[in-house]
């Protein structure tokens, strides 16, 4: 019989960890699934849910840092040809949860999925040898809207994720609660535009003139290439001269990269988006029910113990036509200005008028 699971992917502080241990308990917890969660990140020591199988037990990332002096990304691909190397091993580990839904927590170094083989080669061998049928969940902070480039640049990554992995693949805007934290000028577009990423190039053309992430501690750079237009030459100081190539000058030039790589983007027309917050578990039902179609576990889980809950849950999301419904209701819960009091009636209007 085959085994179900996710590969849970994203760059550091995406919420891999913290996805695979909410993703568990949701599972076992509403749709009676046996979950194993496998820690495939041998520099990971402090996981929020107990690992059923831990790749750490064969190596170990601060070891090989300090046996060969490698650095931490040097030593995540050491340990990862390693572990192709002996996925027998890891075969074996995973034998006893032929009966269990898998979820495999991996390194967040993305250049073991967008560049480095060994990734994809070991779970092609595992694939083979367990007959797994695993979905891709490639995470991306959604925090990373307010900033065209950040978003242009982590799209790259979820589309070289999806081409070099080869496997049903579903992108996650994750910790989508943290939008409650911005202004409402910093958001550019709706968030329909960013789950469909449609018109990216438009986006491109805003690098450089939209307002700073309120967390990088700096205003937008087009405003303060145009304070430094005003001052002039006479009168700037060296702080201000050295800083201008880099926030005025090349501008032009950097929007120009972000355009091309925009265009290579939408010319694949493969990444769109799912929002999640982890403690909403309408957000955690939308992805579990894109992942289950995407590596077939929905024909199955219709007829276990909870398959009516199950249909349910499938049956609220709706057809794909009913997208914007759903988009809707993250704008009404986590755009600026939300509020939890807010009534069905005046959240959509009160969401779509923080956007620009």
């Amino acid at each position: 019989m085959p085994i179900y699971g996710q590969v849970v992917l994203g760059p550091p502080g995406s919420g891999k960890s913290t996805y695979c241990a909410g993703m568990a308990a949701f599972l076992e917890g509403q749709l009676d699934r046996s979950v194993a969660v496998v820690n495939m990140d041998p520099g990971n020591d402090q996981t929020p849910y107990p690992a059923s199988v831990d790749v750490r037990e064969l190596l170990d990332a601060g070891r090989v840092m300090s046996e060969l002096s490698l650095g931490p990304n040097g030593a995540q691909v050491f340990c990862m040809e390693e572990l192709e190397s002996n996925v027998d091993w890891l075969v074996e580990q995973l034998r006893p949860f032929d009966a269990y839904y898998l979820l495999l927590d991996c390194p967040g170094q993305v250049e073991l999925h967008t560049h480095h083989e060994s990734l994809r080669n070991l779970l092609h061998g595992l694939t083979k040898q367990l007959d797994l049928r695993l979905t891709a969940v490639h995470l991306v902070d959604a925090v990373h809207v307010v900033q065209p480039a950040t978003f242009v640049a982590a799209t790259l990554t979820s589309l070289t994720a999806m081409l070099r992995l080869e496997l049903p693949h579903v992108n996650v805007l994750s910790k989508v609660d943290l939008l409650k934290t911005l202004a409402p000028e910093d958001l550019p577009y709706s968030l329909q535009y960013f789950a469909d990423v449609s018109c990216l190039r438009d986006l491109a053309g805003l690098v450089g003139r939209s307002p700073a992430s309120p967390w990088d501690g700096r205003k937008g750079e087009e405003e303060e290439g145009e304070e430094e237009e005003e001052e002039g030459e006479e009168g700037r100081t060296d702080d201000e001269q050295r800083r201008t190539p880099k926030s005025f000058v090349h501008a032009e030039r950097y929007r120009r990269l972000n355009a091309a790589i925009s265009e290579a983007i939408e010319d694949f027309g493969l990444v769109s988006y799912t929002f999640l917050s982890i403690d909403d578990g309408e957000t955690l039902g939308r992805v579990i029910a894109a992942v289950d179609k995407a590596n077939g576990y929905n024909m199955i889980a219709s007829m276990s113990s909870k398959g009516a809950q199950y249909d349910e849950m499938v049956r609220a999301q709706g057809p794909p036509s009913s997208i914007e419904h759903l988009v809707g209701d993250i704008e009404d819960k986590y755009l600026p200005g939300a509020t939890d009091e807010d009534s069905a009636e005046e959240a959509p209007e009160a969401g779509r008028d923080t956007l620009r």
